[in-house]
């Protein structure tokens, strides 16, 4: 279970100061705020069609009590014209946490690169 609110907390986390656009951060917001939302068919059209799976993994998770707050996003770094690194910090009971969020440039679309781990 802990596994899993940590998975959602991920996907929650990826936000940024302002969103909107066609940007890594500006895509990273919109996710995070389609994942608050609920909104987990918005999500997977901002996604990867490989993330898809991941998305309905966490459509079918219940809400978790331990709600990330103070959300920001603090780099974006490209790899290249066609990947990128989202860093965001967030908190969880007032101990702060940081993730990297891959990003894809796909026909033209940048999209969220959040896959289940293969085992």
């Amino acid at each position: 279970m802990k596994i899993n609110i940590l998975l959602f907390t991920l996907l929650i986390a990826c936000l940024a100061a302002c969103g909107g656009g066609n940007t890594p951060k500006g895509v990273a917001q919109d996710f995070y705020n389609a994942i608050k939302a609920r909104n987990f068919e918005k999500a997977a059209k901002l996604a990867t069609p490989q993330s898809v799976p991941f998305i309905e993994m966490l459509a079918r998770m219940p809400v978790s009590e331990e709600k990330p707050t103070d959300h920001k996003i603090i780099s974006v770094d490209r790899i290249s014209d066609e990947a990128a690194i989202v860093t965001f910090e967030y908190f969880v009971q007032g101990t702060k946490k940081e993730e990297k969020l891959k990003m894809k440039k796909i026909d033209g679309r940048w999209l969220v690169d959040a896959q289940l781990a293969k085992k």
